[in-house]
């Protein structure tokens, strides 16, 4: 019976709909920018359909994504489902009749008290429907701050922040249209209306053979709203009781019943706008025209933008993990509070808690004759594993509450701009400047911030050259690689040089790749909406920090736990079953077969082996490198770098910080990317690496 209720439906040009099609009706506002928004995604208009006895039409796009086909069906600007006019009439029939695979709605980041009003209709009635918040970088701007998770939380369905102008998000937008209607398990968005509850379900009693049981409750919301038209199919006994229904509430409301379900959305509204946004007051004046005169001096913009990088990394990962904070208050006569850093930084107190759990699980394990096997996969494997993910989150914590106080003061733009001149050199945006950032502490959530690209060829730049950028993991390799230098002051120039090696290959990887592989000459053009200056809020700096926290740990962990017992596995089974021996066991003969590899570094065979499973297990997660080998060099890691030469140790730690990507890594890229780009940089990596730190080797062997 929903077709007989729906009137004044598409039937003059009906929408050319083929099997496989994605149907995304776009809903919105007027001045939402939800024109602006259809046109990026179309690109261009496919088809225009219209209706009859109406004036009224609607743009029809055919966009490929991902290898799946979008329909997208601009439908017309409407403030409310209740039609009052023939554009609501057919936004409102457009759902309900066509029922669309998606309904994506525009709402003005601006404004959301207003927009979101008819978001709120729309989830009542149809339960496959995200929300796209648009103009957020002019929200930005006025110094709000929304939190998208906690905002689709709340509304119980998928929210993305986006700007339709500079086309932030876009992406990731067109990535949730298609896989919306694979979830089946969505259901409609419940309002409390208080003393109308008991109505609306009177009134769906009523219409529950008219309508199907999904849509029972906003038809009667609407029906309360004075929508007379889903009255005209009931029969006449029908109508009169629901008319009936009508003046009982108007008695007891004392006044109309749409007025009061518009309150009762709206209160929700406050509610929800609450939990889930911040305004912050901005700063005087004359403080951001001096901050503004600083980034904006070419020169002076990017050594300050630079400076204050280096400051977020070197509090971050000091005050995290120790080095090379301890290094830098021993050069300045403060040993005894290096010391006492060195020990008592957070990611040492866990690295100790995680030992000491260790070794009274594997105590308890052994006490209970359980085989040596299995307590090496529950101890090495699981707990290890686990350790080792968790000694990276104090850093990776401490990074991004200070880069989030520097990204939500209005800083972080003015510092893209000041860099902006450097990143285009290099055939990059000022935006590649977040993604290489959030490298630094990995490389994971690196590659998703490319989302925010300008275009394409510059995301697939970005993830084929974000792993060339050391990242915590491969800090923690320089750190004990650099061990072999006595002197601080060198241990401290190593890194350094390590460091600027790994950014200099990101840029001179992003122009080959934009020049080479894709030809293209110009470096895209980029527009970056500037906000005020403004107090960081402590609330969004904490959501921001936790986001990011909780997506490294969920990426991470269920990729370390696994490997770190397939590597526990390898080392201690062989072909004869289980082995203390580490040369009994398969990762031996897996080290020797790579160590090959490394004899023109001057290695000989008990060494190549050694830096061949080394190697091996880096490619797994790089930290495991100075683990694996301490393992299987039967010494411990500190006496078997002792045996190396200058040259060797140069060359090595170059390798090791260039080549493959650890596994969590090349996964985010499969992700993210593509097969072929993917395998590219596999190959990439391997030759540059291994030229480099081969020609290293020769280099300061010859001095």
């Amino acid at each position: 019976m929903l077709d007989a209720a729906v009137h004044e439906v598409l039937e003059v040009r009906p929408i050319k709909r083929y099997p496989g099609d994605i149907l995304v009706a776009l809903v919105g506002s007027p001045n939402v920018g939800k024109t602006t928004l259809f046109n990026v995604l179309a690109g261009e208009i496919g088809d225009v359909a219209n209706w009859p006895g109406v004036t009224v039409t609607i743009n029809v796009s055919r966009r490929e994504h991902e290898g799946k086909s979008l329909l997208i069906v601009d439908l017309p600007g409407v403030y409310s489902l209740v039609p009052q006019s023939a554009e609501e009439r057919i936004t409102r029939d457009f759902i309900l009749r066509e029922s669309p695979d998606v309904v994506l709605v525009i709402v003005d980041s601006v404004s959301l008290e207003k927009s979101l009003y008819l978001a709120v209709q729309i989830l009542e009635m149809f339960p496959r429907t995200i929300i796209a918040l648009n103009k957020i970088d002019i929200a930005h701007k006025r110094g709000e701050h929304i939190n998208v998770e906690r905002l689709s939380k709340l509304l119980g369905t998928e929210v993305i922040a986006i700007s339709a102008r500079t086309g932030e998000n876009l992406h990731y937008l067109l990535d949730t249209l298609v896989n919306v209607p694979k979830r089946g398990d969505r259901k409609t968005l419940r309002v409390n209306y208080g003393v109308l509850e008991k109505h609306i379900e009177a009134i769906e009693g009523v219409i529950s053979k008219y309508y199907p049981k999904e849509v029972l409750r906003a038809i009667s919301l609407q029906i309360l709203e004075g929508d007379e038209s889903l009255l005209l199919d009931l029969d006449v006994k029908e109508r009169e009781e629901i008319r009936e229904i009508i003046k009982k509430i108007k008695e007891e409301l004392r006044g109309d019943p749409s007025v009061y379900i518009a309150g009762k959305r709206y209160e929700y509204i406050e509610k929800v706008l609450r939990e889930a946004r911040v305004k912050v007051p901005q700063v005087k004046e004359r403080a951001q025209v001096l901050l503004d005169k600083i980034f904006y001096t070419p020169v002076l913009g990017s050594l300050v933008s630079f400076l204050i990088l280096l400051g977020v990394f070197v509090l971050a990962v000091g005050i995290g993990m120790g080095a090379p904070l301890t290094n830098i208050l021993s050069s300045l006569g403060a040993s005894k509070a290096a010391e006492v850093l060195d020990f008592y930084n957070p990611s040492s107190l866990i690295d100790l808690a995680f030992s000491e759990l260790s070794m009274v699980t594997a105590n308890a394990l052994e006490g209970l004759s359980v085989p040596r096997a299995v307590i090496a996969v529950i101890v090495d494997g699981i707990i290890g594993g686990v350790g080792t993910v968790m000694t990276f989150v104090p850093p990776i914590f401490i990074f991004y509450i200070l880069f989030s106080f520097i990204e939500d003061s209005g800083l972080y733009a003015r510092m893209s701009i000041s860099m902006s001149k450097t990143f285009e050199l290099f055939g990059l945006s000022p935006r590649a400047a977040f993604p290489m950032t959030l490298s630094l502490g990995c490389n994971v959530p690196g590659i998703v911030a490319s989302r925010t690209s300008i275009d394409d060829t510059e995301r697939r730049q970005i993830i084929f050259s974000i792993p060339m950028i050391p990242c915590q993991a491969r800090l923690v390799v320089l750190m004990a690689m650099s061990s072999y230098f006595k002197h601080g002051a060198y241990q401290a120039l190593f890194i350094v040089s390590l460091y600027v090696l790994g950014i200099t290959a990101f840029f001179l990887t992003s122009l080959f790749v934009r020049r080479i592989i894709y030809k293209i000459k110009e470096p895209p053009v980029s527009l970056i909406e500037i906000p005020n200056v403004h107090r960081p809020s402590l609330r969004v700096v904490w959501w921001t920090t936790l986001r990011h926290v909780k997506h490294f740990l969920y990426r991470i962990l269920k990729i370390i736990v696994p490997l770190s017992i397939v590597a526990v596995l390898i080392t201690s089974y062989g072909i004869h079953g289980y082995s203390e021996n580490p040369q009994d066991t398969f990762g031996y003969y897996i080290g020797k077969a790579l160590g090959y590899l490394f004899l023109p570094f001057g290695f000989n065979e008990d060494q190549s082996w050694v830096v061949g499973y080394g190697v091996l297990s880096g490619m797994i997660a790089k930290e495991t490198f100075i683990s694996s080998m301490e393992i299987m060099s039967g010494r411990g890691f500190e006496n078997f770098l002792n045996t190396l030469s200058a040259a060797q140790v140069v060359g090595l730690t170059i390798f090791v910080n260039m080549y493959i990507p650890c596994f969590a890594t090349i996964a985010i890229m499969l992700k993210e990317g593509h097969r072929k780009l993917v395998l590219q940089h596999l190959v990439y990596s391997l030759i540059v690496s291994y030229s480099i730190s081969l020609i290293a080797y020769f280099a300061i062997s010859l001095v």
